[in-house]
């Protein structure tokens, strides 16, 4: 299990609390009563904690989780994980038929921190925020501006006191981060 960094747990903190990048997660802001597609990373430590975390905070009886080694990172073309394998593709072209099997319009882009698979690609914490913003981006345009789809992008954080956090991210509060920078 990867352990992450200090200074990228650091940066979280900084995201969470003095930007307000990350923001914690809401019934009301993530739930529709009809289900969601759940992308996210098939790491068996944290699978089955944030899956049944995830079912009961938002109360769903229908979440279709569709995982992989680095979830909704998997998505973003410009990342070596989205390239890798032609993952990107194989992994929308599984999210459009989720979406017509299940007629779910929501999709949950799920990444994770510490996520070893990210690890493994050489990725910090900025470049996993900014992989699931791509991750998300993709997807819109994918879908196309008139399709109702609503893509929520999340990060769970599995801090070094041992508690676990789902969050979701604010991207108009990233942009004013990235332009400060």
């Amino acid at each position: 299990m990867t352990l992450g960094s200090p200074a990228d747990f650091a940066l979280l903190q900084q995201l969470r609390h003095q930007y307000g990048v990350l923001k914690d997660v809401a019934p009301g802001r993530c739930r529709h009563d009809n289900g969601q597609l759940m992308v996210l990373c098939s790491d068996g430590d944290v699978f089955p904690k944030l899956f049944d975390y995830h079912r009961q905070l938002l109360k769903l009886d229908r979440l279709h989780p569709l995982a992989w080694n680095g979830g909704g990172l998997r998505l973003d073309v410009h990342s070596i994980l989205g390239q890798h394998h032609n993952s990107a593709e194989v992994l929308l072209n599984d999210i459009i038929d989720a979406r017509k099997l299940k007629n779910m319009s929501v999709i949950e882009l799920w990444t994770h921190y510490p996520c070893g698979a990210a690890d493994l690609a050489g990725m910090g914490v900025m470049d996993i925020i900014q992989s699931i913003v791509n991750a998300k981006q993709f997807l819109r345009q994918s879908f196309g501006a008139n399709d109702p789809v609503k893509i929520i992008p999340l990060c769970h954080v599995a801090w070094a006191n041992h508690k676990r956090r789902s969050y979701y991210i604010d991207l108009a509060r990233y942009k004013q981060f990235i332009n400060q920078k």
